[in-house]
C-alpha cells in the first residue's frame, strides 16, 4: 500500500486507521482537547476541498502536503483572523494526526516526517496575574455573614485562594473528593 493508495474499501484496514480512539486511549487526551482537534480538522478539511477544488469526501492523504498545511495555518492567521495560539493549536491537531499515521502506514513516513517539521510559532507568555494579600481580604469581607449560603460562599472563595485552583476546577469538586475530617 502506497501513500496514493491510501483510501480502501476493506473495513479491516479503515479499522485500523481510526483516529478519534486513538486520542483518549492512547495518548490520554481530555475530551475539550478532541473536541479542539475534531474542529480543526473540521477547518483543516473545508480548507483542502475548496484548495484542491474536491470535495471533502474526495480527499486523500496525499492532499495533506506540508506545503497545504502550511497555507493552512497562514489562512487561519490572515483570512480568518487567528493568533498565534490558535495556529498552534491547530497545527498540533496535524501533528499528532502525523504521528498516528506514521505508526500505521510506515509507507507515509516521509510524508509525516515532513508535517511534523513544520515548526509551531512563538507566542508570548503572559504574566501570570493574581490578587495582592488586601484584594483577597476585601473580597473575603465583601461575603455578607447573615445570608443563608454565606459560610458556601466563603468556605469557595477560600478554597480558591488557598488552592490556587481554577474556577472549572472548583465546579468539577465532587462530593467524594472531599475529606472534612
Amino acid at each position: 500500500m502506497t501513500c496514493e493508495d491510501f483510501r480502501t474499501d476493506d473495513p479491516r484496514q479503515r479499522a485500523s486507521c481510526v483516529f478519534q480512539p486513538h486520542l483518549p486511549l492512547t495518548r490520554g487526551l481530555s475530551p475539550k482537547t478532541i473536541l479542539s482537534y475534531r474542529d480543526a480538522f473540521v477547518l483543516l478539511l473545508r480548507f483542502l476541498a475548496t484548495r484542491h477544488a474536491c470535495q471533502i469526501v474526495d480527499l486523500d492523504i496525499v492532499h495533506l502536503s506540508p506545503e497545504d498545511l502550511l497555507a493552512f495555518v497562514d489562512h487561519l492567521e490572515i483570512e480568518r483572523g487567528n493568533g498565534a495560539s490558535t495556529r498552534n493549536a491547530r497545527l498540533a491537531a496535524a501533528h499528532s494526526f502525523a504521528r498516528f499515521l506514521a505508526t500505521r502506514h510506515p509507507e507515509c513516513i516521509e510524508l509525516c516526517q515532513r508535517i511534523l517539521a513544520i515548526p509551531t510559532k512563538r507566542t508570548r507568555i503572559a504574566p501570570v496575574e493574581y490578587l495582592e494579600g488586601d484584594e483577597i481580604g476585601a473580597m473575603l469581607e465583601a461575603v455578607d455573614l447573615h445570608q443563608p449560603q454565606a459560610r458556601r460562599d466563603q468556605a469557595l472563595l477560600l478554597t480558591l485562594f488557598n488552592t490556587g485552583a481554577r474556577v472549572q476546577e472548583i465546579l468539577e469538586v465532587c462530593p467524594v473528593d472531599l475529606q472534612l475530617e
